[in-house]
């Protein structure tokens, strides 16, 4: 019951950075990534470890969702405020 609240309370965008898709740069992941959010701002996004793209476009998006004010929490946290 606890994961129907969650997903109720929140958007889970597993396609939201496509970092999976093979021609996804780190640019291309960053903005989709970015734009996701700015659309739905209680958002939780998929990524992937194996893109390179994804690694180098982590840092930049998170520092992109700061610089704008986003409150980064981890999933525990919205399961148990």
């Amino acid at each position: 019951m606890a994961a129907n609240r969650l997903e109720e309370e929140v958007s889970v965008r597993p396609d939201a950075a496509a970092d999976w898709h093979k021609d996804s740069d780190a640019d291309a992941v960053e903005r989709r990534v970015l734009e996701g959010i700015r659309a739905r701002d209680d958002s939780i996004v998929l990524m992937h470890s194996w893109p390179d793209s994804t690694a180098e476009a982590l840092p930049r998006i998170l520092d992109g969702l700061v610089a704008e004010g986003a409150e980064l929490v981890d999933v525990a946290t919205l399961k148990h405020p």
